[in-house]
């Protein structure tokens, strides 16, 4: 079962989390209602979800067709809005 943290928990704790997902965790980034994201370890990710290439080596695109959700306008709009109100909390690394 992944660690599940908020999306502004996220933010403000992002380096501890890459140091979970680092030893091998995964971590399960939600808004209210809703999964947003897992984070997993790059060598934990199943072949299917990696680049595929034909034998020349170049990306054979549309490959991951129906594994990701088209979201509206309103979704956009509605995560625009909350990582916008997220990053005003956050203080800049360059001016920490």
């Amino acid at each position: 079962m992944p660690m599940t943290v908020t999306a502004q928990y996220a933010a403000e704790h992002f380096e501890e989390l890459l140091a979970k997902i680092d030893s091998g965790e995964n971590v399960l980034i939600t808004r209210p209602g809703s999964r947003v994201l897992q984070l997993a370890p790059a060598d934990a990710l199943p072949e299917s979800t990696l680049a595929v290439r034909d034998a020349h080596g170049r990306r054979i695109f549309g490959h991951g067709k129906g594994h990701l959700r088209d979201l509206t306008v309103e979704q956009w709009q509605e995560l625009d809005r909350e990582f916008e109100h997220i990053w005003d909390d956050v203080p800049s690394p360059a001016r920490s």
